[in-house]
């Protein structure tokens, strides 16, 4: 037995509707943490224009309303610090791809200096000493907390050496670190 075309496509469409229409109720069940994050820093920035620039970085979310994650922010600001700061983030609407609010904590959780940074102040010292300019200098993130050190190396055509670089100062109301830099080889 055949099936008139029209009662067929006229199936098609209800059984489509039925189950679009069931997709845009319920929705996903979580938001990914990479979209929770834009979505914040994009209301972050809306709210605060002089804000400066960082990434957000989430975990996955509950889409529904009230369902809560804690975020985390990092920003660069200049001379080459680096603030880490914790901070909320709320589904406030479910409806049309969602809505949410976000409230950072008052206190940074860390802060300290970019490893960039560093590197281009142990090149400055390089210069101001009349040595070679290295092929590389590579440093790592220092946290800004009193007697905190990393170790950069510093390559040259003929070899390596290292510089410890060691926090002697903190202002956690600007989030400046005063530091010094300690040669571990005389060339420095």
């Amino acid at each position: 037995m055949s099936v008139p075309l029209t009662v067929f496509l006229a199936g098609i469409v209800a059984l489509v509707t039925i189950v679009g229409c069931g997709e845009a109720e319920t929705g996903p069940a979580t938001m990914p943490g990479e979209r929770v994050a834009r979505m914040a820093e994009e209301q972050l920035e809306a709210d605060h224009p002089g804000m400066a620039p960082g990434i957000l970085s989430c975990p996955d979310l509950a889409f529904e309303i009230g369902a809560t994650t804690r975020c985390t922010r990092i920003a660069e600001l200049s001379r080459g610090r680096r603030v880490r700061v914790l901070g909320t983030v709320e589904v406030t609407s479910v409806a049309g791809g969602g809505a949410l609010h976000v409230r950072l904590d008052d206190a940074a959780k860390e802060f300290g200096l970019d490893g960039e940074f560093l590197a281009s102040r142990l090149g400055d010292r390089l210069d101001k000493l009349g040595r070679t300019a290295p092929d590389s200098i590579d440093c790592p993130y220092l946290v800004g907390r009193i007697g905190a050190s990393v170790v950069c190396t510093v390559s040259f055509p003929a070899g390596s050496t290292r510089a410890r670089i060691r926090v002697t100062s903190v202002d956690p109301s600007s989030y400046e670190v005063g530091y010094s830099i300690d040669p571990e080889d005389p060339v420095l």
